[in-house]
């Protein structure tokens, strides 16, 4: 079959780096080109040093001046989440186009009764009319390059109005055979409650939840009750659903009573070899150990053999397990501490905290108090972040045997700690730690393996459900067991105790397993999923 196909995918994340979304995208490129004879990503228009401008291509001209006429400005470049990783790009700028916002919420609930009348600009109004105004976009420009099929993917609630714009506008749909696809990576009702820091919450689940409320009652406590017909309704009115999991699957199920969705999960490519993952591994973990001692040199020395472990995401307490993870490494470094162990743990922390800068070098503690700080940057100590090392006696203190690093904010090429990206952190540790309370995927374990790194994940995760499933060695990732919080807590303790005292020989051998294990998740294998969803919206060209 000819499928002479136009493919346009739609994300805030699109050249904007904010979470696991930009990596589903970033590192599927190159297939999604492959499948489309032409693809671009299509995201807000940022200050973003991913994306390199190019000139309007002439054949578009006309289209895109009829857009600015409109009020949707179109940036045309390629997008560039790494060297080696490039597509076409359109970033949306809106000018003058956000005097449509009323009148798109006015559609929203005459046609989806999608209650939108106290929603706040910032919070919903503006994504909502910002992604029905891409719905404008890849119409008039399908029309103006004529291709056969036109797919338009839109990922979460945030870029749904592309679909809903399309469903206004049934018969150009038809006429140019526009299909929409929508995928939902987390359900904003899952998000908004695990996410949600609340001590009343933290032995509680929403499954424990739905049991004497309805999934709309929750989201109105959670004040997320618009967002949560959003992603009801586009789940249903897309031609084709998706969500990341069968775990995610069976929420959408419960949630929304809905079955029609298909399970697109993540993949990973990075085809790293054995010999390239131990040389990168011995090269950055010796730069790591050499930057974590003149870390901590002001204070006290730091023995050079020790054991560097990695937890990272945003800073959503139980959603991304903070709250069992920091009370195991308490508990484990007065363990440790009593055994009079010889070595110790660090752990960094790139944790998505808030807009945190470092501070300047003459902002210094009192050395004489053998107390290192945990962190160079100017959050605050009452943050909760920094109330969860406390409160679990993480000081920093000489005497400590587990010694925490926390880095609140993204790290990428322009924000780094140590002079290095999240990536090459992730490479020069010894084990990653993502036991996640509610994770739709779990990218963070799945990029570990692929990087040779040992990691821990947890039932709660897709990832950790797909390991399991698949029953794959338990030496390369644990997944944590179970809800009983204090169980959670043992398990991770066990987990870390294993990693302390590998000899390099078991841990040479088990990253050998981790890379021949992530070659079962990397797009080559998953990104056929997508095509299954793609190719059942074609229309065969050929006859």
């Amino acid at each position: 079959m000819q499928k002479n196909v136009l493919l346009f995918e739609i994300s805030w994340e699109v050249s904007n780096l904010v979470g696991g979304i930009h990596t589903v995208l970033a590192s599927k490129i190159n297939h999604a080109k492959q499948y489309a004879d032409e693809y671009y990503c299509i995201g807000p228009y940022k200050n973003t040093t991913e994306f390199v401008r190019e000139d309007t291509p002439s054949h578009l001209h006309n289209a895109v001046q009829e857009l600015q006429e409109q009020g949707l400005i179109l940036h045309f470049g390629k997008w560039t989440p790494d060297s080696q990783t490039s597509c076409n790009c359109i970033l949306v700028e809106m000018k003058r186009y956000e005097k449509h916002a009323n009148s798109i919420k006015a559609k929203l609930w005459e046609n989806h009764k999608i209650d939108s009348l106290n929603s706040d600009w910032f919070d919903f109004d503006e994504v909502m009319t910002w992604s029905w105004g891409c719905g404008l976009v890849c119409e008039t420009l399908s029309k103006q390059m004529n291709f056969k099929n036109t797919l338009v993917h839109s990922h979460e609630w945030m870029c749904s109005g592309a679909t809903f714009y399309f469903h206004e506008h049934k018969h150009l749909k038809e006429e140019l055979h526009i299909r929409t696809i929508f995928t939902t990576h987390a359900t904003m009702l899952g998000r908004a409650y695990y996410g949600n820091f609340n001590e009343l919450l933290m032995n509680k689940d929403l499954e424990h939840e739905l049991n004497n409320k309805s999934p709309y009652q929750i989201a109105q406590e959670l004040n997320v009750h618009t967002k949560y017909q959003t992603e009801h309704q586009a789940l249903r009115f897309a031609d084709k659903s998706s969500c990341v999991s069968p775990l995610s699957k069976d929420e959408i199920i419960k949630l929304y009573d809905y079955k029609e969705v298909n399970v697109t999960e993540n993949g990973f490519s990075l085809n790293l070899s054995f010999d390239d993952c131990i040389k990168q591994f011995t090269n950055t973990h010796s730069k790591l150990t050499n930057s974590i001692q003149e870390y901590f040199k002001p204070f006290y020395k730091i023995k050079k053999h020790l054991r560097i472990g990695i937890i990272s995401g945003r800073f959503e307490v139980k959603a991304k397990g903070y709250d069992t993870t920091f009370q195991a490494l308490g508990e484990l470094n007065n363990q440790l501490k009593e055994q009079d162990s010889s070595k110790d743990i660090i752990i960094l922390a790139p944790i998505m905290a808030g807009d945190y800068k470092p501070l300047k070098e003459e902002v210094q503690l009192d050395f004489n108090q053998h107390i290192a700080p945990l962190s160079k940057y100017n959050i605050e100590l009452s943050h909760e972040l920094m109330q969860l090392c406390t409160r679990n006696g993480l000081l920093n203190r000489k005497e400590d045997k587990v010694k925490i690093i926390l880095i609140p904010r993204t790290l990428d090429t322009h924000n780094k700690a140590f002079d290095m990206n999240y990536y090459e952190l992730l490479q020069g540790c010894d084990f990653s730690l993502f036991p996640s309370g509610y994770e739709p995927w779990g990218y963070t374990p799945h990029e570990s393996i692929a990087y040779g790194v040992i990691t821990l994940t947890s039932e709660n995760a897709g990832f950790g459900k797909y390991w399991l499933h698949n029953k794959i060695n338990n030496s390369v990732v644990r997944v944590v067991l179970g809800q009983d919080y204090t169980s959670k807590v043992e398990q991770i303790k066990e987990f870390i105790l294993e990693e302390y005292t590998k000899t390099a020989k078991t841990q040479y051998r088990e990253k050998k397993y981790a890379l021949e294990y992530s070659k079962e998740l990397e797009w080559e294998m998953l990104f056929e999923n997508y095509i299954n969803i793609y190719n059942s919206l074609m229309q065969d060209t050929s006859k």
